[in-house]
C-alpha cells in the first residue's frame, strides 16, 4: 500500500482501487484521487465528458465562461477559462496563456 495515495502514480492507484485484497477504505481513497485527477485534467484541456474528443470553445459567456462544443457527438459543455499569467485576468482560453492584450503587448 502506497502511504501517501496524492503521491501515487495512476497505474498504482488504479491496481489499488481493483484489489479486492485492500482493505475498503484504501480501495475508495485511491478510486476519489482517480477521479479527481481526470476532474482537473479535464479542467486544463477542453475534453469532452462523453467521449473524450477535444472540444472547441464556441462561446465566451461573462468574463471567466466558457461554452465548449465536441465536434464528434456534438455535446455541449461549461467550463472555466485560465488566468492569464501577466495581468491576471481571464485569458478567454480554457488552455494556460497569455490573453490576447498581453501577448500583443509582448510581441516584437
Amino acid at each position: 500500500m502506497v502511504k501517501d495515495i496524492s503521491k501515487a502514480t495512476n497505474q498504482q492507484l488504479y491496481t489499488i482501487a481493483r484489489d479486492s485484497s485492500e482493505r475498503l477504505r484504501d480501495r475508495y481513497e485511491a478510486a476519489r484521487e482517480l477521479q479527481k485527477r481526470k476532474v482537473k485534467k479535464r479542467m486544463a484541456n477542453p475534453v469532452c465528458p462523453k467521449c473524450d474528443t477535444e472540444g472547441h470553445i464556441i462561446s465566451m459567456r461573462h468574463a471567466n465562461n466558457l461554452k465548449i462544443e465536441c465536434p464528434s457527438c456534438k455535446h455541449i459543455w461549461k467550463s472555466e477559462s485560465e488566468v492569464c499569467p501577466s495581468c491576471y485576468k481571464s485569458n478567454g482560453y480554457a488552455v494556460p496563456g497569455l490573453c490576447i492584450k498581453c501577448y500583443e503587448e509582448t510581441r516584437p
